[in-house]
């Protein structure tokens, strides 16, 4: 039996699968492509935030992966039950993790899966934000960066994957499993206006949906 915060992250897993299948649209003659929006499951650096904003702070959380709780959370995502025809990560532990756990049941074998660092984290100073490249740099020499560099190079992802699916007419749904500062930043502030349904930061697991014809 899961104990009530357990439940509660559940329940909310529901919320957003049932939000992605909303928005998924059903194909009637045109095409409609849509670009899913995943942010990382339930990290060991979540969890220690919840319990203590100092601990939260600690270099231990470097890249950190999914905690318990986390993995429950993208194994939930299996019943999304869309199967994407395009893939994106960024290249950090818990995005790859809940890449895995959410699609584990499904067969993706001939999906691209594009591992891209633009859609990663914002550098702000705190340890979970960087990836294994920065591991041996000290922390007062890594980069910091302004929201208008996430939203530079969110809007360089985004043209570059554009030009990628123009010529793929197979392509309908793309799932990008990236974080929530990217995500609340980059839908909210990039000059592209979108549609969406993400004008709160994203909890875990949450799924921002964004109906991409307009740009094709």
């Amino acid at each position: 039996m899961y104990n009530n915060k357990l439940q509660k992250y559940i329940d909310k897993s529901n919320y957003f699968i049932y939000n992605i299948q909303k928005h998924s649209l059903i194909q009637t003659g045109g095409r409609n492509v849509i670009v899913h929006f995943i942010r990382h499951a339930q990290s060991t650096a979540n969890e220690a935030g919840d319990r203590n904003l100092k601990e939260y702070n600690s270099e231990k959380w470097f890249d950190a992966e999914l905690s318990s709780t986390g993995i429950i959370q993208a194994k939930k995502l299996q019943t999304i039950n869309i199967k994407p025809d395009l893939v994106y990560t960024s290249p950090f532990r818990r995005t790859f993790a809940t890449l895995y756990y959410s699609l584990a049941l499904l067969n993706i074998k001939n999906t691209p899966i594009m591992v891209d660092n633009r859609i990663s984290e914002i550098k702000n100073g705190h340890p979970c934000n960087y990836n294994n490249y920065y591991a041996t740099i000290p922390i007062n020499e890594r980069p910091i960066e302004s929201e208008q560099d996430v939203i530079n190079r969110g809007q360089l992802w985004f043209n570059d994957m554009i030009t990628y699916i123009k010529d793929k007419p197979n392509i309908y749904n793309v799932f990008v499993y990236t974080h929530g500062l990217f995500m609340y930043t980059f839908l909210n502030n990039s000059t592209f206006q979108f549609d969406h349904n993400c004008n709160n930061f994203p909890e875990n697991t949450q799924i921002c949906s964004v109906n991409i014809n307009t740009f094709l």
